[in-house]
Parts: structure tokens; C-alpha cells; sequence
């Protein structure tokens, strides 16, 4: 289900990979939960339209995170590959689900 080159950028940055599963949501890109030697990742890809975004969306994270600071858990991209490729990449963490504590809401508000 991963492209070649696409599986080549998560093998790079998260390790072997041993399973996808597609994830749905998206119009542009095509995106999977990918479980590799380093844990699961969340993958994104897309044709040269959607690859010219990821840059930005990468840019966007790291601002996100910079002014959420421990208020909020921003995702770091492990790799981002686009504006040069005609396939683009993006890969994160995979986001675990959680129940936030009683502490948690008392902050939420």
C-alpha cells in the first residue's frame, strides 16, 4: 500500500516496517498508520500539489509547539520530503489516545 519512495522516507526515519493500515480523512494526500520497528507513525503523502503544503505544515507544528509550550502535545514531523520530490512524505508520531485526568480538565477549564 506504501509507495516505494514513501516507504523509503518512514524506513529512514522510524526503522523497518511491519504493517499499514490506511487511514481515511483526508482529499489531497493519502495518509496510513504504519507500526515500524520504532513504534506506529502516522504517514502522509501526496502528488507535487499536496507535497508543496508539507514544508508549511512542518513549519506550523514547530511554531504551534513553540508557543503551546507544555500546554499542549504538538506532534514533532520526523521527516518531511516535498517541495523537491514529486511524491512528498510527511511523518509523525502516531497520537495514542487518551482519557485526560481529573487535573487535566481542572487546567482545560
Amino acid at each position: 500500500m506504501l509507495p516505494e519512495t514513501v516507504r523509503a522516507v518512514v524506513e529512514a526515519s522510524a526503522g523497518a516496517v511491519h504493517s499499514v493500515a490506511g487511514v481515511g480523512g483526508g482529499d489531497v494526500s493519502s495518509a496510513a498508520r504504519v507500526e515500524t520497528a520504532s513504534g506506529p507513525v502516522f504517514v502522509k503523502w501526496g502528488g507535487s500539489e499536496a507535497a508543496r503544503t508539507y514544508a508549511a505544515e512542518a513549519e506550523a507544528l514547530a511554531a504551534l509547539a513553540e508557543a503551546a509550550s507544555d500546554a499542549l502535545a504538538v506532534p514533532t514531523p520526523l521527516a518531511v520530503e516535498g517541495a523537491s520530490r514529486e511524491l512528498g512524505v510527511v511523518v509523525l508520531p502516531w497520537p495514542e489516545r487518551g482519557r485526560p485526568s481529573p487535573r487535566e480538565w481542572r487546567r482545560f477549564g
